[in-house]
């Protein structure tokens, strides 16, 4: 089974995640293929590619549409471009993964209104009789959330004609690369992608988060879109 890792800039960009990559390379029994985007070329590889697993990769937050790296911001959907222009056909039937950290998270929006500080507002030119209100807040500026990446992403495939892909998104920080977390990893000589367990308490915004030392494999950690 073809397993593509896709990073979404060009080589001399993308040297983080190559590196990463060519981790998974050297300690899996997997074989896996890097391909890093080539403005105005084809890959034979993914323009073939029927089945198998694609790896979206980049640095993600909860809510967000953009994969990073060291300094590079880039929209999903740019990246999805940049992949079907290499090659990616409609008639690929496999996984898409998008392998950021927090790409199943949806953006925590919701506050209680005893929760916000209402903004001071003042009113008139400073130094010349201004004077300070409290001014009255919608509350519903406070609700509702933000699509997590994966869903983001798995909407835009399907609006470029991609229906009959598995899309997967991840519910909490990845480990860049491959590790051996565990006691019977450690003694079975197997490393394995890791996804650390996340909790947000109500109320609170995306920084109140606690994580476990450990973590899950990263498929326990996978939900699909």
């Amino acid at each position: 089974m073809e397993r593509v890792i896709w990073i979404p800039w060009p080589e001399a960009e993308a040297a983080e995640f190559i590196e990463r990559s060519d981790q998974w390379q050297e300690v899996s029994p997997k074989d896996f293929t890097i391909i890093t985007y080539s403005s105005g070329t084809v890959n034979d590889t993914l323009h073939k590619m029927k089945t198998g697993s694609i790896y979206m990769r980049g640095h993600g937050m909860p809510g967000s549409p953009f994969v990073t790296s060291r300094g590079q911001s880039l929209h999903i959907t740019k990246s999805i471009n940049r992949l079907i222009k290499m090659g990616l056909q409609t008639t690929f039937t496999g996984k898409i993964k998008f392998y950021s950290c927090y790409s199943a998270v949806d953006s925590v929006q919701k506050m209680r209104p005893e929760l916000v500080t209402v903004p001071k507002v003042k009113i008139g030119p400073i130094g010349f009789g201004a004077k300070s209100v409290f001014q009255d807040v919608d509350k519903s500026y406070f609700e509702g959330s933000r699509d997590c990446l994966a869903r983001r992403g798995a909407a835009y495939f399907r609006s470029r004609g991609f229906n009959s892909c598995v899309f997967q998104g991840y519910g909490g920080p990845l480990s860049g690369k491959m590790e051996q977390k565990t006691d019977q990893e450690l003694a079975d000589g197997h490393y394995h992608k890791h996804c650390l367990t996340i909790t947000f308490n109500e109320g609170t915004p995306v920084s109140g988060i606690g994580m476990d030392s450990v973590g899950r494999r990263a498929s326990a950690a996978r939900s699909n879109f």
